[in-house]
């Protein structure tokens, strides 16, 4: 009995320091979107957070929050970068203006210091001769400190130009590291994950797969005779076909699924809380997808199919051995008569 009152009270403990590190997170949220409320980016982050640890609580909402999170550091990274660069461009802006104020201020000092000694010259002549010379060198001074006042305005208006140009700049190279950061891991042909960005999603469905103790498939596509189709119709035709199967492959697959090209003519599909009998109706659906639909090529139907070999991830086992595995089931399906799907030994 007083065990189980212990454990009742360090499991109240418990509930209580959640809820405490959950209302401290919360805090934490809200002063960041206060602070940030210009970034829409980083305020959208941040409600998608809030929203997400609002309910229940467990491992995949623990992990969706985790990437939220890892999204909203790297934003800030940049955001980061882009203000020290701002802000010297600012410094730089006020030292040059401070100077110019100083250089005018000196120079107006000076001016005064003649219109002075010119007046009390004046208040001491007759002679109109005189008064004429006071009057040209005045004229002349009064020029010279008009061209000086307008030299300092044209540097700050050039300092401000300058520092907007900066600004710009700093926009477009955000937006275009954000681009760089998406298309480094993109096909350029189909739009879908390139090699780079399959070992990426490799690392990551895996590490999701361990922890929840599900099955994730790896399913390898090849196109049949695609040498064939590029030799007598040309490498357009064939591009159009790969573009062709990877359209297909998207209408059939679900969005957890991780679809990217291997290269040439081959694709892997990772399937994600699948397992081998259920990975091999997905792939059955994208064939039979691709017989209802026409691929044109000079109004003349081409029958396009692919061979596909699927292997069921095992413990602890690495990316390269389990492409082997399905590499070898589709080499057996490419063997045995093409148009097939095999399950990897």
């Amino acid at each position: 009995k007083q065990f189980c009152r212990r454990f009742d009270e360090c499991g109240e403990s418990g509930r209580k320091l959640q809820q405490g590190l959950l209302n401290l997170l919360n805090m934490l949220m809200k002063s960041t979107s206060e602070l940030l409320a210009e970034d829409q980016w980083v305020g959208a982050q941040i409600n998608k957070l809030r929203e997400t640890i609002s309910g229940p609580l467990d491992l995949q909402v623990i992990e969706q929050a985790e990437q939220y999170l890892e999204e909203i550091t790297q934003r800030q990274e940049i955001i980061r970068r882009n203000l020290s660069e701002a802000k010297l461009t600012l410094k730089k802006m006020v030292t040059s203006l401070i100077t110019n104020i100083e250089e005018l201020s000196d120079t107006t000092g000076g001016y005064q210091e003649k219109l002075e000694q010119y007046s009390e010259i004046i208040s001491k002549t007759d002679d109109i001769k005189e008064l004429n010379q006071l009057l040209v060198q005045i004229m002349e001074e009064t020029k010279q400190m008009q061209k000086s006042a307008l030299n300092y305005r044209n540097d700050f208006l050039a300092a401000r130009a300058e520092v907007s140009l900066a600004q710009d700049k700093i926009n477009q190279l955000e937006t275009e590291l954000q681009e760089m950061g998406e298309k480094v891991h993109e096909d350029h042909l189909t739009g879908i994950l390139n090699r780079r960005g399959l070992d990426t999603a490799f690392e990551r469905e895996t590490s999701r797969s361990t922890r929840h103790e599900t099955s994730l498939c790896f399913a390898l596509l090849d196109i049949d005779n695609f040498k064939l189709l590029n030799d007598t119709h040309g490498h357009k035709v064939g591009d159009d076909a790969l573009v062709y199967l990877v359209e297909s492959v998207k209408d059939t697959t679900r969005p957890e699924d991780v679809v990217s090209r291997y290269g040439g003519e081959e694709f892997v599909i990772l399937l994600p809380n699948t397992s081998l009998e259920e990975a091999t109706q997905i792939l059955s659906r994208i064939r039979r997808n691709l017989t209802k639909k026409f691929f044109l090529h000079e109004n003349k139907r081409l029958l396009i199919t692919f061979s596909a070999g699927i292997a069921q991830l095992q413990a602890g086992e690495s990316q390269e051995s389990v492409f082997k595995r399905a590499d070898e089931a589709l080499y057996r399906a490419k063997k045995g008569g093409k148009n097939q799907i095999i399950i990897a030994d």
